[in-house]
């Protein structure tokens, strides 16, 4: 479960509460709290100050401060800074100036694109989100206000599935929670036909030296072995001289290695022993990756194919001649 840190403080300042009505129309900015708090996807990221006040506690809030905006309420704004969470009057901040200047900025498709649209529509999806805030996981696991985190999709209760790679756990998240919707905006109108799973595969592996993407490649195999594994060591071989072959005729398909099945050092021995070449999970992503594509399950050798949709077409299993099967799979179809 996610908890916020910063604890919650009440202004001594008024606040007032005004009656939620139906939301402002598409042409025209919301000219009320009320039709504010019902238009989320218009709320800025940040508001400015701009009557200081004091609390209860002895804290203040200063003229001209910067601070995050978390809700739009009939009661007025929940606020943030760097040490709490509070409730303020909308007229003491510049939010309604913001949203003025938001929606005139935005392009009609952009102005009407909502949260359930950008969950539905996974060419809109960024393959990473920042958080807005601290957040504390059960464990004493913390996510730092500003933390990159991995989108891996959607979960069925609206929740985005998000990877930590330098702590290595994944956990949902509201999408509010995150700057995923304010990505996701700027991605209208941009769809250049790459799958999600593909773009998100890119932003795993080290750079091409050739300048090549995943997108360039007809099929994608996924492989992972190691050395200590009899399985792995009989037939990566037979992979290297297809790829060889394969390279030489000018087949279009892109050899990835998954970095999981060991320790990365480890992995990359086996790659290197076998005579491999391709591009590899950058060091620590491998089980980000591993997870996403839901690779393995099975004994070593990995071994998954891909097609340009991002489809998996083939993938081996226990069995020991599975393996080759799969081989023998992506040289049909890549020798028509």
């Amino acid at each position: 479960m996610l908890r916020r840190i910063l604890p919650m403080l009440i202004c001594a300042a008024s606040i007032i509460a005004v009656a939620p009505t139906a939301e402002a129309a598409g042409d025209e900015p919301p000219r009320t709290l009320a039709e504010l708090a019902a238009w989320r996807e218009l709320w800025p990221l940040e508001v400015t100050i701009q009557s200081g006040a004091r609390f209860q506690n002895g804290r203040s809030i200063e003229k001209g401060q910067v601070v995050s905006l978390d809700q739009v309420t009939p009661q007025g704004l929940r606020l943030a800074n760097d040490t709490m969470f509070f409730m303020y009057a909308v007229t003491d901040t510049d939010v309604m100036q913001r949203v003025a200047i938001l929606h005139k900025a935005l392009s009609p498709e952009r102005r009407a694109l909502k949260m359930n649209d950008a969950r539905r529509n996974d060419s809109l999806w960024p393959t990473r989100v920042t958080s807005r805030w601290q957040m504390q996981l059960d464990g004493n696991a913390q996510i730092a206000a500003g933390a990159e985190l991995v989108v891996l999709g959607f979960l069925p209760d609206g929740r985005l599935k998000l990877a930590h790679i330098e702590q290595n756990f994944t956990v949902p998240m509201d999408p509010w929670d995150t700057n995923f919707f304010w990505q996701a905006r700027m991605r209208v109108g941009k769809d250049d036909g790459v799958p999600f799973s593909s773009r998100l595969l890119e932003s795993m592996l080290e750079p091409s030296t050739d300048g090549k993407t995943v997108a360039d490649y007809d099929y994608v195999v996924m492989y992972d072995g190691r050395d200590s594994c009899s399985r792995s060591t009989i037939f990566a071989p037979d992979l290297a001289k297809f790829q060889q072959a394969s390279n030489a005729s000018g087949a279009k398909w892109l050899l990835v290695f998954v970095n999981a099945a060991s320790e990365t050092a480890v992995n990359r021995d086996h790659y290197r022993n076998m005579g491999l070449t391709g591009r590899a999970a950058k060091d620590g992503w491998g089980s980000a990756l591993h997870g996403y594509f839901e690779l393995g399950g099975y004994q070593t050798p990995w071994v998954h194919v891909f097609d340009r949709d991002g489809n998996e077409i083939a993938s081996a299993g226990d069995a020991v001649a599975s393996s080759q099967q799969v081989l023998d799979f992506l040289s049909a179809k890549v020798e028509r």
